[in-house]
């Protein structure tokens, strides 16, 4: 072992990060797999998925102004 005390450090970080990097290329890959299967079992799914971050975004852009929103909507239809 050297006297070097960052040495050490230094190795753990290498050793660290290079298992973090193998882990994210496992996860990258399984999730590749996910979604080939789904495109298979529908091949419009990401027109869905699209659609459905989309909506997502909107409520979450929306938030407390949804429900006065679906009031006036409502009330619109009425007339």
């Amino acid at each position: 072992m050297s006297n070097k005390p960052y040495e050490a450090l230094g190795t753990d970080l290498l050793a660290a990060s290079q298992r973090d990097r193998e882990r994210a290329l496992d996860t990258f890959a399984q999730a590749k797999h996910w979604i080939d299967d789904a495109v298979r079992q529908d091949p419009g799914i990401a027109v869905k998925v699209a659609d459905r971050v989309r909506a997502e975004a909107i409520d979450t852009s929306l938030g407390r102004q949804r429900l006065g929103l679906d009031a006036s909507i409502a009330e619109n239809a009425r007339c």
